[in-house]
């Protein structure tokens, strides 16, 4: 019901959530910040995060044991080179040479790896995972 660039993001959140949720690659590009919330809303909907810098989530969240150390089990990155105009054409036919059996691994790798380590359980919730609040606690 929407044109191309015309998706309610601030009145309707949900719909971009349904959106990030039946895609299998989020664009990440450099935002303001190293890392944009964008990361996190993609990984929550079981989104790959596709990065353009090694300077995101992966240097700054790794350490402290909210995401894998090692990035290439839940994200792709990209030079920025690969996206330029002229260049479209290859960065998405990496995308689509990407191996299925590689997409469905970072997806269960993002599913039970990575959302309950970014999400707060219930306080009554009698949970059998670190939670994002443990994982602040031990570090």
């Amino acid at each position: 019901q929407y044109t191309r660039w015309q998706l309610p993001c601030e009145d309707h959140p949900e719909t971009v959530l349904l959106e990030l949720a039946n895609a299998v690659f989020c664009l990440q590009p450099p935002g303001d910040t190293p890392t944009r919330k964008s990361v996190f809303d993609s990984l929550l909907t079981g989104c790959i995060p596709v990065f353009f810098s090694n300077l995101t989530a992966h240097l700054q969240y790794s350490p402290f044991g909210f995401l894998p150390h090692d990035p290439q089990l839940y994200s792709i990155t990209l030079s920025q080179d690969s996206v330029t105009a002229n260049a479209t054409s290859t960065f998405v036919q990496y995308l689509l040479n990407i191996p299925p059996s590689r997409i469905h691994k970072m997806q269960q790798t993002i599913i039970y790896e990575i959302i309950p380590h970014i999400v707060y359980a219930h306080h009554s919730a009698s949970t059998t995972f670190h939670d994002a609040m443990d994982i602040g606690l031990h570090y």
